[in-house]
C-alpha cells in the first residue's frame, strides 16, 4: 500500500507530519477540454494530478487537489461545452464577488 500523499484525504495531523517530513506541495492544473469522445474533458488535469502523485509518493512532498482551466471553442458559442463553461464562469465569478467584495 502507497503512503497518502493527496492533501484532501488527509487528516489533519497526516497533513501536519507530511508537511514535516517534506514541505513540499504539487500544485497541478490542466486544461478542461475535449480530446474526442473517447476521452474524458478533465484528461489534462487528471493525467498531471496522477503524474504529481507518483512523484510526491517517490521523492516526498503533497499533491495539492487539482486545479481545472477550461477552453472552449469560440465558434461553438451554442455547443453544450460552451454553456457548461460560461455556467461556470458565471459561477465561480459570482461565489468570488460574495466572499471578497
Amino acid at each position: 500500500m502507497s503512503k497518502k500523499v493527496q492533501w484532501e484525504r488527509m487528516f489533519p495531523d497526516e497533513l501536519e507530519a507530511a508537511f514535516a517530513a517534506c514541505p513540499g506541495v504539487y500544485f497541478t492544473y490542466g486544461l478542461c477540454e475535449p480530446h474526442g469522445p473517447h476521452n474524458a474533458v478533465g484528461l489534462d488535469s487528471l493525467k498531471a494530478h496522477a503524474i504529481a502523485c507518483t512523484a510526491a509518493e517517490r521523492f516526498g512532498g503533497i499533491v495539492a487537489r487539482p486545479d481545472y482551466w477550461f477552453s472552449v471553442n469560440r465558434n461553438a458559442n451554442g455547443s453544450r461545452m460552451a454553456r457548461m463553461a460560461r455556467m461556470f464562469r458565471m459561477k465561480r465569478l459570482s461565489v468570488h464577488r460574495a466572499f471578497f467584495s
